[in-house]
Parts: C-alpha cells; sequence; structure tokens
C-alpha cells in the first residue's frame, strides 16, 4: 500500500509539474504575443507621424519642378522661333541644358 501511495502521488506532482510548466509557457508566448504587436503599433504610428512631412517635401519638390519646367518649356519654344541667330539659339540651348540638370541633380 505505501509504494502504491507513493506512485500516485508522484503522479499527482509529476501531473502539478506539467500543468505549471504549461500554463507558464503560454503566459510566455501571450507576452511575446503582446510584445509584437506593441512593436508593429510603435511602427505603424511612427509611419503615419511621417506622412505630413513626405506630403511637405513632395509639395516643395512639386513647385521647383512645375518652374523648371515652365522654364524649359518658355526657353524651347523661344529657341524654336525661325528669327532668332545662330548665337542666341546656342545661348537658349545651354541655358535649357542647365535647368534640365537642375531636374536631374
Amino acid at each position: 500500500m505505501e509504494s502504491t501511495g507513493i506512485v500516485v502521488l508522484v503522479i499527482v506532482i509529476g501531473i502539478v509539474l506539467l500543468v505549471w510548466l504549461g500554463y507558464n509557457s503560454l503566459v510566455s508566448k501571450r507576452n511575446l504575443v503582446d510584445n509584437a504587436f506593441a512593436l508593429i503599433d510603435t511602427q505603424l504610428k511612427k509611419r503615419c507621424d511621417l506622412i505630413p512631412n513626405l506630403v511637405a517635401s513632395v509639395k516643395n519638390y512639386m513647385k521647383h519642378e512645375s518652374s523648371t519646367l515652365t522654364t524649359i518649356t518658355e526657353l524651347r519654344s523661344k529657341a524654336i522661333k525661325p528669327e532668332i541667330s545662330a548665337a542666341e539659339r546656342v545661348e537658349l540651348n545651354n541655358q535649357i541644358t542647365d535647368a534640365m540638370r537642375s531636374i536631374l541633380v
């Protein structure tokens, strides 16, 4: 009888130990999931906070592009007129080249 009681006690302790370890494992995994979602939320918030900066940068660049393209169009329309001299045409082409470099740089 005494050995049966010890075996039952060992089995009960083993079951309690397995339940305890399983619970701790589940709690640990839950904490890892919560931490992962917190990191994702942080990155998404950071990205959303940067959108106004991106919009402002694009607006500024759009103004630059617009003025540059207007300048190039005006210079090109002057350069294709038949009544200008060769020297003026070369000067206008140089100005067009400089304006186009400002787009590429």
